[in-house]
């Protein structure tokens, strides 16, 4: 028999046959023989009459007269390449001039045993299905011949192929088909890995996976090198890109759409400012919806004509929504590239106008006009993908903001902590400085600096999200509570803004991964990296405390876990989790165990107003803050973890066991003092769980509990008033919003700090020696001060004077001051402080008044106060001497 011998891409004139096999080569001269003998000897007992196809790429060692020469006693045809190489590309060859319409493709170098095709070939022949794979990363295989290294390479590879398929193996080489079930025209054969590219351009084949084993080869040399890994990255690129741009005139109709809009919106905005006499910024957003309207009526009839899946109020809500978003990732975006990147006006706007079609015209084909995912079969797998990728959106939208946005009193204030380095601080535990000082170290004293570790850690928070929503329940909950966690107001804030909530959401979760996975596993060591999360969200915040009778209770709720009392390793846990927290005991002890007295002691002696007014209080905050569907979620959620604390599936224990502590303390607290809304949040993490769970219809024991249908219609709704709630915050934040309240507390802090800057050098000029800065309230005026004026050891609180300092009285030494002159900042209301400087200072006055103003709106009103020689010790006299000069020059505006 011999073999036919082509240099040509036509193809083979070979008789019809059962079977074709395709066995690309190059330089495999001595595995083809134990490899043929293989393969007949596995179909012989099949009664398959077979024939196999070599596609060789040059080989250089005398393969294809080896192939020649087994010709004589196997059934194979041999297909030449001259001049053209890649593997992807020779097998298509071989399929094609395969002479059967079932085809099986497998490596030439042995790794793949013909034993297997058998297998491979049952559902082909049932027909069951188009396309049966051998995977390597199903249960019960071998993967062998492969280093280390490489067995750590094919598992990342694999890992990120997956993201574009619905199978375990994408990468596979061993796989069986119908020839005429392919869509031959789709495909372009790019790279190493044929099979990946043919089911990503293929998404209406059935796929089977048959588990095989990977055996090491005994010839010759593997074809891995750097090239195959760039291949590898340009095709996943390819492919990833392949269904948002599969149709280039689609997204041509879009630009064109988008760019009449555009005229629109401009012919618009000029009639309203002109013609109607509107003020610009409501010109501005009726300009806006005018076009968006526009955009949306010919996008659905040009760009989507196939859109009939949703109802037109639904897509239009979801098309105005969208713009929305673009349109505050857009202002962010150019004023990122102008004011820090120091791009010109023309390349800001390109680059700006860019990221927002390609985010306008993705979200509209895959969610507000296009075809749903749950219709695109390919796509069905890429949910996850699509739900991290609507996280790193999430995500890069705040961290666009995070450098924008002015710091809030609290997070200036936290700088300070870092700008004084200690084991500890008055009124919170130093795990919010020290992130703050590795940020600003990494990007200087800027709001991104402050800000980046508390952004990356809402990332974070997410991942062990999904961690344990997989671990408890199932993938779905999983990824809908990673997604629920970037939306919800709480954690969005405390994923971009600089507070002690943020690392205690995330070292609190960490915590919680651990417990489960020692409780899971039965492995002891676990308990040891839960007490040094444990330790990590103590100095974060001591509302961490209460993670401990959370391990109690479920320790105690569950029988099976009852004997981890006999063992050594949780108790060792609590020791490491001390060991961690040993700097704040430290500060504390030295310090007159001044933090716990402050945040213990003084809040539980406190009584305010009466149980039913702070217990209606409590609850309709909490509501507010989780929004109000999902807020009943989390407790339906709560109620049925606790009827199911017993059940066959103990998460439901570990979701209430982790929550009730928290939710029961501030609630009891709740009925005779004042809660802040954001004490009991870690609660809510894990109430998130199940209430996710109860959301997709996670099953319980054999039956399924769903939420009433207002509650899930509620849920849906939710992610849509919360995400144009922060467009609208955001917009509102760096543009301003007509008719809006005013947010000062975020935005005068320049222009206030700017004022007092041009005091100090007045003052310096006069006197010969710059003064100091004195913030006349707690902490937020000295702190902003010590930021925005980049003066942090030069600006003082009110302690100085005798007044409550909270942190600053820890930073301060008054006599170092003495005789240095100031620069107080009063607000206006409370101008009855001077009352103080008058007490410190041997002259004060006169008084200069400065209005904050913005959106033509007055935020503040300030008085700046030369105070002259420092006293440490208050003058009892200079009160009265001095009494007539602290009145302002003129009438404070």
């Amino acid at each position: 028999m011999e073999a036919k011998h082509v240099r040509s891409k036509q193809a083979l004139d070979l008789p019809p046959c059962d079977l074709a096999v395709v066995l690309p080569t190059l330089n495999e001269r001595d595995n083809l023989p134990p490899l043929l003998w293989h393969l007949h000897r596995a179909l012989l007992w099949e009664g398959l009459t077979w024939k196999a196809v070599i596609v060789d790429d040059g080989s250089s060692d005398g393969t294809p007269q080896e192939a020649l020469r087994l010709s004589r006693r196997y059934p194979l045809a041999l297909l030449t390449r001259n001049g053209r190489r890649g593997l992807s590309s020779a097998i298509l060859e071989g399929i094609r001039s395969a002479p059967s319409d079932l085809v099986v493709v497998m490596d030439a170098d042995g790794s793949h045993p013909p034993e297997a095709i058998p297998r491979l070939l049952q559902p082909l022949l049932e027909g069951k299905a188009d396309v049966v794979v051998g995977s390597r990363y199903m249960g019960g295989t071998r993967l062998e011949g492969l280093s280390r290294g490489r067995r750590w390479a094919s598992r990342l590879a694999t890992s990120l192929a997956r993201r574009l398929t619905s199978i375990h193996d994408p990468l596979s080489g061993f796989f069986a088909l119908r020839r005429d079930r392919i869509l031959w025209k789709d495909l372009q054969p790019k790279g190493f890995k044929l099979l990946w590219e043919l089911l990503v351009r293929n998404p209406h084949l059935r796929v089977r996976e048959v588990p095989t084993d990977f055996l090491p080869r005994k010839y010759g040399k593997s074809k891995m090198r750097p090239g195959v890994v760039s291949a590898f990255l340009l095709q996943w690129a390819a492919l990833s890109l392949h269904e948002i741009f599969r149709s280039h005139r689609q997204f041509l109709r879009f630009c064109v759409v988008g760019l009449v809009g555009f005229g629109v919106d401009v012919l618009a905005f000029q009639a309203l400012l002109r013609g109607f006499s509107l003020p610009p910024l409501q010109a501005q957003g009726l300009s806006f919806w005018i076009a968006a309207t526009h955009n949306f009526l010919w996008n659905r009839k040009v760009t989507f004509p196939n859109s009939d899946h949703l109802p037109a109020r639904v897509g239009y809500i979801r098309f105005l929504l969208l713009g929305l978003i673009s349109l505050s990732f857009r202002t962010a975006l150019i004023s990122y590239l102008m004011n820090m990147a120091g791009l010109g006006v023309s390349w800001a706007l390109l680059f700006g106008v860019l990221a927002s079609v390609l985010m306008n015209f993705t979200g509209s084909k895959w969610w507000a006009l296009g075809r749903p995912l749950r219709d695109v079969p390919f796509l069905v797998p890429l949910r996850e993908t699509m739900v991290w990728g609507c996280i790193a959106v999430l995500f890069l939208w705040r961290l666009l903001y995070a450098g924008l946005l002015q710091l809030l009193p609290e997070e200036a204030y936290y700088w300070n902590y870092a700008v004084h380095p200690s084991l500890s601080y008055f009124d919170h535990p130093p795990m919010v400085a020290w992130i703050i000082w590795v940020g600003t170290r990494v990007l200087g004293n800027t709001e991104i600096g402050v800000r980046i570790g508390f952004l990356l850690l809402g990332l974070g928070t997410s991942w062990l999200l999904y961690r344990l929503g997989t671990l408890w329940f199932s993938k779905q909950v999983g990824l809908a509570s990673a997604l629920a966690a970037q939306i919800l107001p709480l954690t969005f804030g405390e994923g971009m803004l600089a507070f002690p909530d943020g690392p205690l959401f995330f070292f609190e979760l960490l915590t919680a991964y651990g417990v489960t996975k020692a409780l899971f596993e039965c492995k002891g060591s676990w308990w040891f990296f839960s007490g040094a999360a444990l330790g990590l969200a103590l100095l974060s915040k001591y509302t961490a405390l209460l993670l401990v009778p959370s391990c109690l209770l479920i320790l105690l709720g569950r029988p099976e876990w009852r004997r981890w009392f006999l063992r050594p390793e949780p108790y060792i846990g609590l020791l490491v989790a001390l060991v961690f927290f040993s700097p704040v005991l430290l500060w504390n002890a030295h310090h007159d165990w001044a933090s716990f007295r402050f945040q213990f002691a003084y809040r539980l002696a406190r009584h305010d107003y009466n149980p039913l007014t702070n217990f209606i209080r409590f609850w309709a905050s909490q509501m507010a803050l989780q929004t109000p569907f999902l807020f009943l979620a989390m407790m339906a959620g709560l109620l049925f973890s606790m009827r199911n604390w017993r059940s066959s599936n103990p998460s439901w224990a570990l979701a209430s066991g982790f929550s009730l502590p928290c939710i029961g303390a501030f609630a009891l607290y709740g009925l005779r003092s004042w809660v802040k809304i954001n004490w009991p949040a870690p609660a809510y993490l894990f109430l998130l769980l199940p209430a996710m769970a109860l959301y997709v219809g996670h099953p319980q024991d054999g039956y399924r509990f769903s939420l009433p249908s207002w509650l899930v219609a509620g849920i849906r709704a939710t992610p849509y008033f919360l995400l144009f709630m922060v467009a609208m915050t955001f917009y509102h934040l760096t543009v301003g919003l007509p008719g809006a309240p005013a947010p000062a507390r975020a935005v005068i802090w320049k222009e206030l700090s700017a004022s007092a800057l041009q005091m100090q050098r007045s003052l310096s000029e006069i006197r010969g020696k710059s003064p100091f800065f004195l913030g006349m309230d707690k902490y937020s005026l000295a702190s902003e001060l010590a930021f925005y004026t980049q003066q942090p050891q030069r600006t003082f609180s009110q302690d100085v004077v005798g007044a409550d300092g909270l942190g600053y009285a820890y930073w301060t030494n008054p006599s170092s001051l003495s005789g240095q002159d100031a620069v107080a900042v009063v607000q206006a209301r409370k101008r009855d402080k001077i009352r103080l400087l008058l007490k410190r200072f041997r002259k004060v006055g006169p008084l200069q008044p400065v209005e904050i103003s913005w959106g033509g709106r007055t935020l503040g009103s300030f008085l700046l106060v030369p105070a002259m020689g420092y006293l440490p010790e208050p003058h009892k006299e200079n009160s009265k001497h001095h009494k007539g000069r602290a009145e302002p020059r003129g009438r404070n505006k």
